[in-house]
């Protein structure tokens, strides 16, 4: 997390997570999530997945206390370009979350 001031969450702060994507069958690949607060309260977020088969990059904005993620689907590579939709992520048991990709 990159703190700027005010100390604590605030305007400008940035905090970068990185995921690996399991299926039941193993890696499905990596996320990189990417959060700005643009206050206290508000985050503009970015989302990039890698698969095998190609990348997902989504953008929103949401509520930073949101116990859900949900973000348009902006455009990829390989099989993924031209995509859109929407990338969906919530908690799941444990520390894992279940990520669902709605392609169109």
């Amino acid at each position: 997390m990159i703190d700027r001031p005010p100390r604590n969450e605030s305007r400008g702060d940035v905090v970068n997570f990185r995921y690996t994507l399991r299926t039941g069958r193993g890696v499905a690949g990596s996320a990189f999530v990417h959060y700005r607060y643009t206050s206290r309260s508000r985050v503009r977020i970015t989302v990039r997945l890698r698969f095998r088969d190609g990348t997902v990059l989504a953008r929103g904005a949401l509520s930073a206390n949101a116990d859900r993620l949900r973000v348009r689907i902006i455009g990829g590579t390989g099989a993924f370009r031209g995509s859109g939709g929407m990338v969906e992520a919530r908690d799941a048991a444990g520390d894992n979350a279940r990520l669902v990709l709605r392609l169109r």
